[in-house]
């Protein structure tokens, strides 16, 4: 329960770039999550992020903190690697739970999660953060309306540009590389926007600095739809869905404020009149979109939305929106690409997911 009636005292692990760029900026702006703690094992990074953020309550050993009686709840969002171990220190100790993406690194030690929050009172949501952007909520709710008519196929990209990238992304038995990294994103994406598991991944990747540097990768859904996706660390800075259906194509951009783009099939791309409309709907967007800005951006205000549900699950007792099983059937898609990739042979899933029992 939280500390105070409405409020969540909570402690995060892990003080890189995600916690420092993302979380914090987030959780600041939200009235009913008080920061109390912080962890990470390099002190350099732990003393800026809690000076930055105004954090008195540090602690080098992440169990100390998760030990703490001063808080109801515990943020995990150190490399993948240490997920699974943290996050059932976490249960363990009667807390609730927010874990970054993936839960762990094998579909054993996802169940294990997974069964140890079944059936407990605690709340336990993973960090999908692109399931609150307001374009896929909005892309969603389309969907929903059967605006597109049968959706035969999707297509994404993911790409990210950066010269810093930390050692443990690099490596994919860290929970690195392009798949486990950037793809486990869209795999959640994929099942959130179309409403089925997968059931067949064929993947193929290079290598160069980064392991699985840039990967191709198809997935057929239970549904019949065909998705094929590209991931990349060696390119610049690209996060966008496209989704074609009977009557319409609907195109989703994470980056840009007027990011959601809907054309019926009988419109040509290139003819005067789409242009027109797109440029009129362009300015209507970014009008509507405008109060992102206080919340970072329309990327950054994804953040803010996850946070803001979680806050909403733990003190009012609801079900999360993306739960450790969610979390588990994007890892499994993520996981039969790794192996695709390194086989060359497609992997026939379940199209239930998970090992949970």
């Amino acid at each position: 329960m939280p500390s105070k009636p409405g409020t969540i005292t909570l402690g995060i692990i892990g003080c890189g770039e995600v916690t420092e760029t993302f979380h914090l900026p987030s959780l600041k702006l939200l009235p009913n999550i008080e920061v109390a703690a912080l962890s990470d094992i390099d002190k350099r990074k732990l003393d800026r992020a809690a000076e930055t953020f105004g954090i008195n309550n540090r602690y080098e050993d992440p169990y100390e903190l998760i030990n703490s009686k001063e808080i109801d709840a515990v943020a995990v969002c150190t490399p993948s690697g240490n997920h699974y171990a943290l996050g059932m220190a976490v249960l363990d100790s009667g807390k609730n739970l927010f874990m970054e993406k993936p839960p762990a690194l094998s579909m054993v030690e996802c169940a294990g999660l997974v069964n140890k929050a079944r059936g407990s009172p605690l709340r336990a949501q993973v960090g999908f953060n692109l399931r609150w952007h307001r374009n896929v909520s909005k892309a969603k709710e389309i969907i929903g309306k059967g605006l597109l008519g049968k959706i035969e196929s999707a297509r994404s990209v993911m790409s990210v540009n950066d010269p810093e990238l930390a050692e443990w992304r690099k490596k994919r038995a860290l929970g690195g590389g392009s798949l486990l990294d950037l793809g486990i994103h869209h795999f959640d994406l994929l099942r959130h926007l179309l409403n089925a598991e997968a059931e067949l991944v064929h993947a193929a990747g290079v290598s160069g600095e980064v392991e699985d540097e840039t990967t191709a990768v198809s997935v057929k859904l239970t549904n019949g739809i065909l998705c094929s996706s590209i991931f990349s660390y060696g390119s610049g800075h690209a996060n966008e869905i496209e989704i074609f259906g009977s009557n319409g194509i609907m195109k989703i951009s994470l980056y840009d404020i007027a990011g959601l783009e809907l054309r019926p099939c009988d419109a040509p791309p290139g003819g005067l009149f789409t242009g027109v409309r797109r440029a009129i709907d362009r300015f209507a967007q970014t009008a509507a979109n405008a109060g992102t800005l206080r919340h970072g951006g329309i990327f950054k205000e994804s953040y803010y939305s996850e946070w803001r549900s979680f806050a909403d699950s733990v003190i009012h007792g609801k079900d999360t929106e993306c739960g450790l099983e969610d979390g588990m059937r994007a890892l499994e898609i993520a996981l039969a690409a790794v192996e695709s990739a390194s086989t060359g042979i497609p992997v026939k899933l379940s199209g239930v997911g998970g090992e949970a029992e």
